[in-house]
């Protein structure tokens, strides 16, 4: 995450990184934790 001051019209922006991976790359312990979380959020 990043907070940043655009130089020209002195604004700022927020920026977040994210980075996908698939469902078949996680181990069981993820996914069983993912699903608890969907499952919390509705």
């Amino acid at each position: 995450q990043t907070l940043r001051r655009l130089p020209q019209s002195d604004a700022v922006i927020f920026t977040i990184h994210t980075t996908v991976i698939p469902v078949d790359r996680l181990t069981g312990e993820q996914k069983s934790s993912l699903a608890d979380t969907s499952l919390k959020s509705g």
